[in-house]
């Protein structure tokens, strides 16, 4: 074989290998690409499922989980020593000396020290802390982004009170029996004393009423509605027994009530011609 028909065959020879090797790029180009879709799918079968856990040693230690509800849970010794979480709230507790409970998102945690002596709530505006069984309360109001304190109530039954405002930037403070201006208290919603049992006013939406002193003499309604004397009924001119409240003493603003004792007297006023000014 001479060396030019060597070349020739050599020539040959490579223009098939690029050729080939064109063919197979564009046969590659033209294949269709995977679905993103079933690449995911694919992973997802590939990839093992999250299972739920369990471990149980009663009375030692519990442990459960599951992950596909984003739950968690922790005892030991019991109910002594408790953790449980979930996508809301997470909680810890170690009875009976403490418990916290906390939400995971915005402001509504609560947390108690040895049972009722101490228990205490953090909202998203206001926070009440309460102890000794509800003898002391300490309530406080913020504003929505909890940097401004707008009003503050502190309580301790049945002595002490004292109550603030931004409104009222002096504040009230009562101590019982001496003096007391409390709203929200012992069922109505403002008492006020001076000198226990000398004067006495509480006030509800339905009622008014005074005393000088309690129990003996009271007013029902405002100034000129009348008096009453313990243990006797309140009764009008005409003798009739009246009960009266602040929708009554609206409605009958012109019914006048005095002492069981002085009616008599205050009829024969009322009733006897006026005297002749001549």
């Amino acid at each position: 074989m001479t060396a030019a028909r060597a070349r020739r065959l050599l020539v040959i020879v490579a223009a098939a290998l690029v050729a080939a090797s064109g063919a197979g790029v564009a046969a590659d180009d033209a294949a269709p690409a995977p679905d993103a879709g079933g690449a995911a799918e694919a992973s997802a079968l590939a990839a093992p499922a999250a299972k739920a856990r369990s471990v149980n040693l009663w009375p030692l230690f519990q442990y459960e989980s599951d992950p596909t509800a984003g739950t968690r849970r922790v005892r030991i010794l019991g109910p002594l020593i408790e953790y449980r979480a979930d996508a809301e709230r997470q909680a810890f507790a170690v009875r009976p000396f403490v418990s916290i409970d906390q939400a995971r998102v915005g402001h509504d945690d609560h947390a108690s020290f040895l049972g009722p002596v101490l228990r205490s709530h953090w909202g998203q505006t206001e926070q009440v802390t309460t102890g000794l069984g509800g003898l002391f309360t300490y309530r406080t109001r913020t504003s929505a982004d909890g940097l401004t304190l707008e009003a503050q109530d502190v309580r301790l039954r049945p002595v002490y009170f004292y109550r603030w405002k931004s409104s009222e930037p002096g504040g009230r403070i009562s101590v019982i029996p001496l003096y007391a201006d409390i709203d929200d208290f012992l069922g109505y919603e403002r008492v006020r004393m001076v000198a226990f049992p000398a004067y006495l006013r509480v006030q509800r939406p339905s009622l008014d009423r005074s005393y000088y002193p309690y129990p003996i003499i009271s007013r029902e309604g405002p100034e000129g509605s009348g008096y009453r004397l313990w243990p006797f009924p309140l009764r009008d001119r005409q003798g009739r027994r009246v009960e009266r409240d602040a929708a009554a003493s609206a409605a009958d603003a012109g019914r006048e009530t005095y002492f069981p004792v002085m009616r008599d007297e205050l009829d024969a006023t009322a009733t006897a011609p006026a005297s002749d000014p001549s």
